[in-house]
Formats: C-alpha cells, structure tokens, sequence
C-alpha cells in the first residue's frame, strides 16, 4: 500500500472528506486528492507530520512501505478503542451493516438519523 492509499484509507475510516482533511491540515481539497492519487510524490516533512496528526498515526506509517494495515486492523487499533468495548448486539449490527448493498446502507442511515431525533436520550 501506498503513502496515497493510506491517507484515503485512514481520511475515510476517521469519516473525513478530502475537503475535511484538508482544512484540517491547512490545503485545499485538490491537494488532498492529489496525495491520495499519488500525483505527489515527495510530500514535504511538514505535510506528512500534519496528516499524520489529523488521521492519527505516525509520520513513518503514512511514508513507510513495509507497515500496512488493512482498513479492519486499522479500526481495530485506532478506531475501536476510542468508542470503548462493543456489545454482541453493537457487532452483529456492524456485521449486518457490512452485508448491505451502498442503497441499503443509505437507507439505513436515514432511519438512523430519524431513530435519533425521536429516541435519543438526553
């Protein structure tokens, strides 16, 4: 895995936009694009050490080619352990969420955003 593939495989696992992650590290989503793409190759140190930081890893993962993660070990070290332990109830809703097509998804996020007006708790 590349340095570009692992910025858009971090960038979507924290749930940014290139548009997001760029404001975050201080350039334009083109620029972010263009990383992810590999139409930059030699990025500077300053801007390797600022994804670094907004994706939350270390500069030598991002430049190194021997450390890859897969996009499910990246969520189980990074991703996981910030929303605490999951309930069997909490997993088989992730596993189900995985089965579905990108519609199914979608729909599934739309009942969730209602779900959460009528039933969050306070």
């Amino acid at each position: 895995m590349d340095t570009g593939e692992k910025i858009k495989l971090l960038r979507k696992a924290k749930g940014l936009t290139q548009e997001e992650l760029g404001a975050l590290i201080g350039v334009q989503k083109a620029a972010i694009n263009k990383y992810e793409t590999g139409q930059v190759i030699n990025l500077k140190r300053s801007t390797i050490s600022n994804l670094a930081k907004a994706l939350g890893c270390s500069p030598a993962y991002l430049v190194d080619d021997e450390d890859t993660l897969s996009y499910d070990e990246y969520v189980q070290r990074y991703v996981l352990p910030d929303l605490g332990p999951l309930s069997p109830d909490e997993r088989a809703l992730v596993h189900h969420y995985r089965t579905l097509s990108d519609d199914g998804k979608s729909y599934l996020s739309q009942q969730l955003q209602i779900a959460l007006k009528m039933f969050k708790e306070e």
